[in-house]
């Protein structure tokens, strides 16, 4: 079915602009994927759940940032009530500082952890943590230590601490959905140092101990692994999974790898410094689906039936990129990568973070939302689980990149069987045109999403500024469809629901 293109807002262009025709071909009889009701997810750094250091906005170069806050108060209900409308969803607690966190979780928990140790998980941080998984529709996803501290001389994971706390849970009665072990195994030498690299055979040994202890003590949870980190354009860092997997992969309920599209101006390596030109190439916008093609070519070799899922992913690495991640330019990467691996059936992706740094979808400092903040909110409310396949016509000249999923229950204008579009115009100079929906328009919606420039800090919905108002979202409902041709204007993209499409694969 061909579909048009969509309008700036609906108005006349203050100047004229090339355009450039180009026809989307929607196939609805069946779905090529479907994803979990939690595809869309969010991190919260370990350092940050605990009080450790992470990334600010002007944070030193180096593995770690140097902002110090004090441990989150998942009990603030500013920070919940910008919690709830990303769910369902996956919390983890990950990130870097997970492999230094000394668990002691009795009555008089230590001030100081041991060496090496660095963070302290107590008992009442844990209960908090689950107070606010028990009081909105989240899972939790929990990055157990698998660093220096947790081995012997020769390497070997040990699994006291980690029983400890999975123990714990149990008594309490916790559900937990996932135990991670390790994060980013591959990346140790260049965050922990060269001499705490840990070989793949020795992962394999660890993930069989781990195996055993969450058969053993949470029979429900599932285990996860190895969160191997990839770069843009090398790939896996210090590759682990082409030896691992072999070894292990069947010991696993989860396949992870983290992947972030550039570097930020904070990483001490940069392999593809961080633009604001990047969101907007499609070749460099395809790599997310490249490396994820890898990972599941492993696992279909050697675990054909463990899911994989994007871990950890974000704008830029190292807390992203100030004036990048934070702006209306990151929309592009985040809503396109979105689309890519729903359409390769990826189940989950986690954002990091929910909040701090550049890469936060809130301010740290007052929880105010930034962009990609209201690009989640609108995923999660419009786009479905199934998800239909979608061809561009000569996207390499238009820079149109389109999406398609049955509606979400939840989206305004639902009906059995309607078909919410995701269209992005990457051009920064034509309008994307087409002028032939190829779906019945009765009832159709749109929430077009612009602003003054690439670099902006605020964006607007079908021409109104977002904010939030207080704790609460601002008017995020969709306008009626303009009739008549329709176009997109350079940069900005689109949500479409088409309530009329009577989709067969969304009936």
């Amino acid at each position: 079915m061909a579909l048009a293109g969509l309008a700036a807002c609906g108005g006349e262009e203050a100047s004229p602009l090339p355009r450039r025709a180009v026809t989307v071909d929607v196939s609805t009889e069946t779905a090529v994927a479907e994803v979990d009701p939690r595809f869309l997810s969010f991190a919260v750094d370990t350092a940050q759940a605990l009080g450790g250091p992470f990334w600010s906005n002007s944070g030193a170069k180096g593995a770690v940032g140097d902002l110090v806050r004090p441990p989150m108060d998942f009990s603030d209900p500013a920070l919940q009530a910008r919690i709830e409308p990303l769910t369902p969803s996956f919390i983890r607690i990950g990130g870097s500082a997970a492999d230094t966190v000394y668990y002691d979780l009795g009555t008089s928990p230590v001030t100081e952890p041991p060496e090496p140790f660095e963070l302290v998980l107590t008992a009442p941080l844990w209960a908090r943590l689950m107070e606010l998984v028990g009081a909105l529709d989240l899972e939790l996803l929990w990055t157990l230590n698998a660093g220096p501290g947790t081995r012997d001389d020769a390497k070997a994971w040990q699994d006291a601490q980690s029983r400890a706390l999975l123990q714990h849970a149990a008594d309490r009665g916790d559900r937990v959905a996932v135990w991670e072990l390790g994060n980013e195994i591959n990346g140790f030498p260049f965050v922990l140092g060269l001499s705490e690299k840990v070989e793949p055979q020795q992962y394999a040994a660890d993930v069989a101990l781990a195996r055993a202890m969450v058969d053993e003590l949470q029979p429900n949870s599932l285990l996860a692994g190895p969160s191997s980190a990839y770069w843009p354009l090398g790939g896996e860092i210090n590759p682990i999974l082409p030896e691992f997997m072999p070894l292990a992969g069947k010991d696993l309920d989860v396949v992870t790898w983290h992947y972030y599209p550039q570097q930020s101006e904070r990483c001490p390596l940069r392999e593809l410094p961080a633009t604001a030109e990047m969101p907007l190439d499609p070749l460099l916008l395809d790599n997310a689906d490249k490396w994820s093609a890898e990972v599941e070519g492993y696992r279909d070799a050697h675990a054909p039936d463990v899911p994989v899922w994007l871990g950890e992913t974000g704008g830029a690495q190292c807390g992203g990129q100030s004036g990048v991640s934070d702006r209306f330019v990151g929309g592009f990467w985040w809503l396109d990568q979105l689309g890519l691996l729903a359409r390769r059936g990826t189940p989950i992706v986690i954002r990091q973070s929910l909040t701090d740094a550049s890469y936060g979808l809130l301010d740290g400092e007052d929880l105010s939302a930034r962009p990609d903040y209201f690009n989640a909110v609108l995923h999660k409310r419009l786009m479905g689980t199934r998800v239909l396949n979608v061809v561009a016509s000569d996207p390499s000249q238009a820079k149109l990149r389109a999406y398609a999923h049955c509606t979400a229950p939840t989206a305004q204008g639902y009906t059995e069987g309607a078909v919410t579009l995701l269209v992005l115009n990457l051009s920064q100079t034509h309008v994307a045109e087409l002028t032939d929906l190829g779906f019945p328009r009765d009832g159709a919606l749109w929430w077009h999403l612009d602003a003054d420039g690439l670099e902006s800090r605020r964006m607007r919905l079908n021409g109104r500024e977002l904010a939030m108002q207080g704790d609460a979202l601002p008017d995020l409902s969709g306008d009626p469809l303009p009739d008549g041709p329709l176009s997109l204007a350079p940069p900005s993209y689109a949500f479409v629901v088409l309530p009329a499409a009577n989709a067969a694969a969304c009936l």
